[in-house]
């Protein structure tokens, strides 16, 4: 297993920060934020992609860190290739994508071509990554037309031979709310990228509080999800994701932390498994 953390944790801060973070705590690997400005948004795209490859190498190659995956939520072929280019330029295996599809307020899919949609959408984006080699992950997430086992294990059946695989993020299942350590075993066989953080409760939204998503102060089985990476001989990323840093203003010194006592506390866990 290959453990690091998704840079939306450092939204607040320019990239090398996460760089510097992932460095001196000991991870093995970063996973790069794509996402929208309101979280974090580590990649300008108003500048040339070699310009971005060139600083995103620059740091890989100074701190010792590589990329290991990519986080692109939104579905948009507009600026699908540019990230694509990016992640083959600096050595990056694997983005992550939301199921994408649509939903109405109350969660519920708009018309039973949801799913549908998501899918094709899947399978357009993947027609480009494939081109570079780069696999397309997506994850089940919660109030999303894909938000638990049964809809994830038949979308990645569907999309198996177009390189799209899944992305396991424990704490989406454990809100639907399902096992997330059942889900697990479902899904095995198609996991390609994990997210993982705590939270504390089941019958919440979100996962709580950037300091309520640290490894070990929630109320998920990760324990039980370790072992079974052990049984399974899982050689992944596992990237921890917390989010609602930047919205909550997290300073420097903060998000460090959280980094931080989350590595100890998988560090611990899987030394006594």
């Amino acid at each position: 297993m290959k453990l690091g953390f998704n840079s939306v944790l450092f939204g607040n801060f320019d990239p090398e920060k996460a760089f510097i973070a992932a460095s001196e705590i000991g991870y093995s690997g970063i996973e790069l934020s794509a996402l929208d400005p309101a979280m974090s948004e580590h990649i300008n795209e108003s500048d040339p992609v070699s310009q971005n490859i060139s600083l995103i190498s620059g740091l890989i190659d100074k701190y010792n860190v590589p990329v290991t995956a990519i986080e692109r939520a939104k579905h948009d072929l507009n600026s699908w290739e540019y990230i694509v280019q990016l992640a083959d330029g600096i050595g990056c295996p694997i983005i992550n994508l939301g199921p994408g599809g649509s939903i109405d307020p109350n969660g519920v899919p708009i018309s039973g071509g949801s799913f549908d949609y998501a899918i094709e959408s899947l399978k357009r984006h993947s027609e480009i990554s494939n081109k570079y080699n780069i696999t397309t992950c997506f994850k089940a997430h919660y109030n999303t037309c894909i938000d638990n086992t049964e809809l994830s294990k038949k979308a990645v059946q569907l999309l198996e031979n177009h390189n799209v695989r899944l992305d396991f993020d424990p704490s989406h299942i454990f809100r639907v709310p399902e096992d997330p350590v059942s889900g697990f075993k479902e899904v095995l066989p198609w996991i390609s990228h994990v997210h993982i953080r705590d939270c504390i409760a089941q019958d919440i939204k979100g996962p709580g509080s950037p300091l309520e998503q640290i490894c070990g102060r929630g109320k998920i089985d990760l324990n039980g999800i370790l072992k079974l990476f052990k049984q399974s001989n899982y050689s992944g990323p596992v990237n921890l994701e917390v989010i609602g840093a930047k919205q909550g203003n997290l300073s420097l010194p903060s998000c460090t932390v959280i980094a931080a006592e989350s590595k100890g506390w998988l560090n611990c866990a899987l030394s006594s498994i």
